[in-house]
């Protein structure tokens, strides 16, 4: 099994998600939105969700 963190980085929201993927099966173990205007820097919006 392999794990990847998958993004989705917008001016309104980011939306990040840990995803699991097992041959052909693909699964979402924690997926979480956050305001964007709340984290002037990336890091530290990665930082609170891991």
């Amino acid at each position: 099994m392999s794990y990847f963190l998958a993004g989705d980085i917008g001016g309104t929201k980011t939306r990040l998600a840990i995803v699991t993927v097992n041959g052909n099966k693909v699964g979402i173990k924690r997926e979480v939105s956050y305001p964007s205007r709340n984290y002037a820097e990336f890091a530290t919006l990665l930082g609170e969700f891991l």
